[in-house]
């Protein structure tokens, strides 16, 4: 990439290698929620052989689970509290959006 001359090359490079790197993070996150689903499958047999009654994950559990991976993740690279700010100015903004017209000039005095 340093030899690249070409502006425009380089910036390719660049775009190539970041995507390269967003599709292995997606795959290493797949692999965790997909180990953790099988986990808890496991733990659902073993209380099926052991006489109870077989269930099956909602699918609000299996988001469930997915939310908590994300979240370890954010916390552990130290951007979880980035990461909320932005969705409550998020949050906020729609808020912001669906009152109407009047109460929102209140809002803001």
């Amino acid at each position: 990439m340093k030899k690249t001359r070409s502006r425009a090359r380089r910036e390719e490079i660049q775009q190539t290698l970041r995507n390269m790197q967003q599709e292995k993070a997606e795959r290493e996150r797949g692999d965790r929620i997909r180990a953790k689903l099988a986990e808890k499958k496991r733990e659902i047999r073993k209380r099926v052989q052991q006489g109870g009654k077989t269930f099956y994950l909602k699918r609000s559990e299996q988001r469930r689970i997915e939310l908590d991976d994300k979240f370890e993740t954010l916390r552990k690279s130290g951007k979880l509290q980035s990461y909320l700010a932005k969705k409550r100015k998020r949050n906020a903004s729609k808020d912001h959006k669906s009152m109407p017209y009047r109460r929102r000039a209140e809002a803001v005095e």
